[in-house]
């Protein structure tokens, strides 16, 4: 086996095998704190296996990221397959967690990667990964109603994702967008869709979920249509249409330090109707309009606020 030296101060991505990442930064001649250091040649893509005599180095690669030098887009559709590269509508991708891990495989640089879903519904549960890279990666589709997907979650990514003329859909309920952490999701031209569910956002722990264009309900939700625990739900001047009659337990939840922003919103419901109650904002979760009354959020039940929740 050809060995590789490293330089002294070389620093390198370790991606073990269940996928978490580490650094291992060399100190003098080889890897810190390793005997027979060295870095054996061999896969693709800049990949080599780390090789430490005595510790468990040797069943690790060391990952280098492809770095864009120009914008990329990845192709998914309902005839693709994850065996393809991607790289064109006729090679597309078949899943759409396989175009995110492609992407979260880059350093983007100064670039925009974006996911181009086509038309249709990709019953899946995609999960943003951890992106490297200036922009925040995007996924785009066909339509709001038009590309569709059964789950999306974002997991202490340190990362922020934009979802754009797409939505969520399915009759598998549960959640349909859950973010954790420190993780980010900006939606526009999103629809929130799918039947059975029992929350179309929850962001929890520090997670944020922000509108950068207009979005629409259509349908209900068993608990909270959105629910902030601890973590940020910002929608600033947006177009929020109803577009069926919908049915939920609350429409807005801000609960344990959780914060609801919907200034200057406007809540399009037409000749369809909300039935439930408004919002509920308890121990010292916040419900922020900007003073648009208590009327404001459609529901048919008033709001109510409790262990120093507010309404403001």
């Amino acid at each position: 086996m050809t060995l590789v030296t490293i330089a002294s101060g070389g620093e390198f991505e370790i991606v073990r095998k269940d996928d978490a990442p580490y650094r291992i930064v060399t100190g003098g001649p080889g890897l810190r704190g390793a005997s027979a250091p060295g870095v054996a040649a061999g896969g693709s893509k800049g990949q080599a296996l780390v090789k430490a005599s005595g510790t468990d180095y040797d069943t690790a690669w060391v990952a280098r990221r492809e770095v864009l030098t120009a914008a990329r887009i990845y192709y998914v559709t309902t005839t693709g397959s994850d065996t393809n590269d991607g790289l064109t509508s006729g090679t597309a991708f078949a899943t759409v967690q396989k175009a995110v891990d492609t992407v979260a495989s880059l350093d983007t640089s100064i670039y925009q990667a974006t996911i181009n879903l086509g038309a249709g519904f990709f019953n899946e549960t995609a999960t943003l990964k951890r992106t490297v890279g200036a922009l925040p990666s995007l996924i785009t589709g066909a339509g709001a109603t038009s590309s569709s997907v059964a789950h999306i979650t974002a997991n202490n990514n340190f990362s922020k994702w934009r979802l754009t003329n797409m939505g969520l859909a399915g009759s598998d309920g549960g959640i349909g967008m859950q973010i954790t952490g420190n993780a980010a999701i900006s939606i526009g031209g999103f629809d929130f869709g799918g039947t059975s569910r029992n929350q179309h956002v929850r962001a929890e722990e520090g997670a944020l979920l922000e509108a950068e264009g207009n979005f629409s309900i259509s349908a209900g939700t068993l608990q909270q249509a959105f629910d902030a625990i601890h973590a940020d739900i910002a929608f600033q001047g947006r177009t929020i249409t109803i577009s069926a009659n919908i049915s939920v337990a609350q429409f807005f939840s801000a609960r344990a330090a959780g914060y609801v922003q919907v200034w200057f919103c406007t809540f399009s419901v037409g000749a369809f109707s909300v039935t439930g109650q408004r919002y509920v904002a308890n121990t010292n979760g916040i419900l922020e309009t900007g003073g648009a009354g208590a009327t404001f959020i459609p529901g048919s039940a008033a709001g109510t606020t409790s262990t120093g929740g507010l309404y403001i």
